[in-house]
């Protein structure tokens, strides 16, 4: 990179073309091409116009005679309306440069003319006065101007191969013929081969062997295509990759994503197929990513067969698929067939686990199932319609997942149209559980007595499924036996962390000092390593809570999560737990187990979650205690009535317009 000064204080001289300059000093970071091939007359003569945009006053240009080559056109921007000022004004010198045919600049020519007020094109470069910041600015948007001219140049070198150019401007694909429908399934039939790979520093044994390397230069070539979307210069890469590996030169399988993604984007399955083939001959195995995108281009072109088949082939290489594999097929499919689309969501919502809100995944389900939900009243109609709706709406209650705002904006909008629902906006009485809209009682979210007792037996195998030593199990529950009646188990670790990385002690004991205070029964429960460092008032804390039975040390070895199911679910079922943790991961495993689908129910209704408020002239912080509702809060069907929750705390009433029971 170089560096050129453009104006220096006190009326220096530009460093780009000798003119006169004032003001402060300013300077610029260009790419060395603008040095290199000979484009500095043309970054010039755009900063010319900078003085006029600043100051509104138009800037003098001079005609100069052409040296070597014709001069090129430059439009002058049209400046404000300020422009049309009487003030002018004049530059003693002028610079011109023109670009030789060797691509190296060409050396100035300067003249002494009489200064031209004119805001009109002019066949010439111009030369303005380097005195504001905005020239730097226009610089840097020259060098990228030619950044972007050499984009063509690279694509007027990689043309000469036998691409056709038509290709790289197709934006819809034409429909696959059966032979190349035989051809795909050809390749997704095949099998990646089988190499031994040697790194850049590695010695190979054998000369077969390929080398992987990491550094190349056609990978900056591939990187540049795929900022471009250059199909014409992604088809050549890609020949060059696969001859490349035919020399015993094998490119990281990024490039071939990558030269597979413009294909993707270009909407040219065939061509993203042949790509995925060539990654297969090469010895690199599919991707998760790379077969997602493949099962989104056919369900794009229709072809949900096509798709279909994608998807086999990602089980028959073992591939988990995500949640990307399907939205796009699911839409497809429920603008064809809304009955099928709804088959399809719940063998989805069956294999993988419901996103969250927060998570990557969770607008764009809700983006899809919007779809679905419109084009089932679309297409559906009578009781036919609320069937389906109502199989929709089960597998929103078994997802345990507030809807998303588009999802419920479709819902409001198509349902609450049907001749079927009366669909509309409502709120639940936090104490009783009624809704304000229909009167109907949600169920409560309290577990009753064979419901622990199904939950116990499910944490008892989770704990042996973790490997969780008996000793420390039984060591645990002797402890929790000892300390008589509790209300409330204060997560420590979780607390501690509040709003901070490093664990903060002051923050676990205000805590437990504002519920002392409000008359809970509580235990701190925390890991021993938390109270190896204490100043002299913390440790007269800890003696203080040890002596009142209220702190529960734990072995650091004992995970955070187990040791709140074990303690509060099998020990202490109707207690609470003041936590902001969600135990996601432990809820998705423990839910494979028998009865371990009641865990996610008693989350909701015994975790207790928390704010901390910082008041103007304290130290200590005041917590916000949320206590859980009464009512189970996830979707649930009631005797008129459908309630659905929403992501924003609100919730739909979507009511039997006939009084028919879901």
């Amino acid at each position: 990179m170089m560096w050129a000064r453009l104006a220096t204080r006190g009326g220096g001289l530009c460093a780009l073309c000798g003119g006169g300059g004032g003001g402060s000093v300013r300077w610029a970071r260009s790419r060395s091409t603008l040095w290199n091939t000979g484009h500095v007359a043309r970054a010039h003569s755009v900063l010319a116009p900078a003085a006029t945009a600043v100051t509104g006053t138009a800037a003098p240009v001079t005609e100069v005679a052409p040296t070597t080559a014709p001069p090129k056109t430059t439009t002058t921007p049209t400046t404000c309306t300020a422009a049309a000022s009487s003030k002018t004004t004049t530059t003693p010198t002028a610079c011109t440069a023109a670009a030789s045919s060797t691509a190296t600049a060409a050396p100035t020519t300067t003249a002494a003319v009489a200064p031209v007020t004119t805001t009109a094109t002019a066949p010439v470069a111009t030369v303005g006065t380097c005195t504001t910041g905005a020239m730097m600015t226009r610089m840097m948007a020259s060098i990228r101007h030619l950044h972007r001219s050499s984009a063509a140049w690279r694509t007027s070198t990689y043309s000469s191969a036998s691409v056709g150019s038509a290709a790289s401007t197709a934006t819809v694909a034409a429909a696959l013929t059966e032979s190349e429908r035989a051809d795909i399934r050809r390749i997704l039939s095949k099998d990646a081969r089988v190499l031994t790979l040697s790194g850049d520093h590695g010695d190979s044994e054998s000369t077969s062997q390929p080398k992987l390397v990491s550094k190349h230069p056609m990978l900056g070539d591939i990187h540049r295509a795929t900022k471009d979307l250059d199909v014409d210069m992604a088809s050549v890469l890609l020949q060059k990759s696969v001859a490349l590996a035919d020399q015993g030169i094998l490119l990281p399988d990024t490039s071939f994503h990558s030269l597979l993604y413009i294909f993707a984007t270009a909407n040219l399955p065939l061509k993203a197929f042949q790509t995925y083939e060539m990654l297969l001959s090469v010895g690199y195995q599919p991707s998760e990513n790379v077969l997602s995108k493949l099962v989104a281009l056919c369900a794009s072109n229709n072809d949900l067969d096509l798709a279909q088949d994608v998807i086999n082939t990602m089980r028959r290489f073992n591939i988990v698929p995500h949640y990307r594999t399907f939205w796009k097929l699911i839409e497809t499919r429920a603008r064809v067939d809304a009955t099928v689309a709804i088959e399809e969501v719940s063998r989805v919502m069956d294999e993988l686990r419901m996103p969250y809100p927060g998570h990557s995944a969770y607008e764009s389900m809700n983006d899809v199932l919007a779809v679905v939900v419109e084009c089932a009243v679309q297409q559906l109609c009578g009781d036919e319609r609320v069937q389906q709706l109502a199989v929709l709406f089960r597998l929103f209650e078994t997802s345990n997942q507030p809807l998303g705002e588009r999802l419920c904006a479709a819902i409001l909008e198509h349902v609450g149209r049907s001749d079927e629902w009366d669909v509309a906006p409502t709120t639940i009485e936090q104490h009783t559980g009624r809704c304000m809209s229909c009167a109907d009682a949600l169920r409560p979210i309290a577990l009753s007595d064979d419901d622990l007792s199904q939950l116990s037996g499910a944490v008892t195998q989770y704990l042996q499924h973790e490997r969780v030593p008996d000793t420390e199990v039984a060591s645990l529950k002797q402890m929790i036996e000892n300390l008589g009646d509790v209300e409330i188990f204060i997560d420590g670790l979780n607390v501690g962390h509040f709003g901070v990385k490093a664990f903060q002690l002051d923050l676990v004991l205000a805590v437990a000092h504002q519920l002392k205070a409000a008359g809970y029964s509580y235990v701190v429960v925390l890991r021993r390593h938390a109270i190896k460092r204490t100043n002299r008032w913390q440790q007269a804390r800890i003696d203080e809570l040890q002596d009142e039975g209220r702190l529960l040390l734990l072995a650091d070895k004992l995970s955070d999560d187990i040791r709140f199911i074990c303690a509060a679910v099998q020990l202490r079922p109707h207690s609470y737990v003041l936590t902001n943790d969600m135990f996601r991961d432990h809820m998705y495993r423990v839910s494979k187990i028998p009865g371990g689908h009641l865990f996610d129910r008693w989350r909701r209704g015994h975790c207790i979650s928390y704010d901390m408020v910082y008041k103007r002239g304290s130290r200590q912080p005041t917590i916000n205690l949320m206590w859980p509702p009464k009512h189970d809060n996830v979707a649930q069907p009631t005797e008129t009535a459908w309630h659905l929750p929403c992501v924003d705390n609100t919730w739909l009433c979507c009511a039997y317009a006939d009084q028919l029971v879901g």
